[in-house]
């Protein structure tokens, strides 16, 4: 295992243990985080992301599916479960389950995350908690 590896693992189980605080040791002062919902950001931005999955999900867990890594670089896939307890992306919370799949891709070095980008399909995980009609709520109904 590569400690690029070793640090996403790290810092996916301190995701689970809810530890935005602690994730911030992993990460460059420079980094870049870039996701569907936020845009480009920093280090800050995503202790905030992470901060507000934790809020609106307080049972989030990220499962590895498979993770991969070629020098500095390491993409791992994962499916991110919970349950909408609390406010989300302006979302009041609604008690419905979310199951997402997601695929992170990082660089690492000097032991520190140095650019983090995330992939997941917003409109799944808008529909999952509610805020957007599922494809067979907003299909015309034909007579």
């Amino acid at each position: 295992m590569s400690q690029g590896e070793d640090i996403l693992r790290t810092v996916l189980e301190l995701a689970n243990h809810h530890d935005a605080d602690a994730i911030q040791a992993y990460l460059a002062e420079d980094m870049r985080f870039r996701n569907p919902i936020t845009a480009e950001s920093d280090a800050s931005g995503m202790h905030a992301v992470h901060s507000a999955i934790f809020a609106g999900f307080p049972d989030v867990e990220y499962r590895i599916e498979r993770m991969m890594s070629q020098g500095d670089s390491v993409v791992v896939e994962c499916t991110v479960v919970g349950t909408h307890r609390g406010e989300f992306a302006g979302v009041p919370a609604t008690g419905r389950p979310m199951h997402l799949p997601v695929a992170f891709c990082v660089e690492v070095a000097n032991g520190k995350v140095t650019d983090w980008r995330s992939y997941f399909d917003t409109a799944t995980l808008m529909r999952q908690v509610g805020a957007l009609p599922t494809p067979a709520e907003a299909a015309p109904a034909y007579h």
